[in-house]
């Protein structure tokens, strides 16, 4: 996959652990479609925050999710959703959310943002497309 040339240590870190990675055309062959929507919040119960929705390119996709704290003074790397999603995924599920929220630290207080993700999956079953 092509990469800018210059990058923060901790996006090539994770660039290589999603080269690294299983694919997930591997693990799930009947996956056609994967689509992830986030919303980061400054905390669990608060309201707006910033929301992204990406599509997933499935047929060259590593089997990794983990999504950047937005709170660019947080020393957390990141939320890592891999386990909810992988977990969901080889339950045939079709449509799933979450909540993660950050175990980072901002000086020497936790982080209180929160992320919350909804995943649609489409499955071909049968040569047919199933989605919710």
């Amino acid at each position: 996959m092509r990469r800018p040339r210059f990058v923060d240590q901790g996006r090539a870190e994770r660039w290589k652990r999603e080269d690294e990675a299983p694919r997930l055309r591997e693990l799930f062959p009947d996956l056609v479609a994967l689509q992830l929507q986030t919303r980061e919040r400054q905390h669990a119960d608060s309201k707006g925050g910033v929301s992204c929705t990406r599509p997933i390119a499935v047929g060259s996709a590593g089997a990794l999710f983990e999504v950047r704290c937005g709170n660019p003074k947080c020393d957390n790397p990141g939320h890592d959703i891999t386990s909810w999603v992988i977990g969901a995924l080889r339950r045939g599920e079709t449509n799933f959310d979450g909540d993660d929220p950050c175990s980072g630290l901002v000086g020497q207080h936790e982080c209180t943002r929160v992320l919350h993700f909804v995943v649609s999956a489409t499955w071909r079953k049968a040569d047919t497309l199933v989605a919710d």
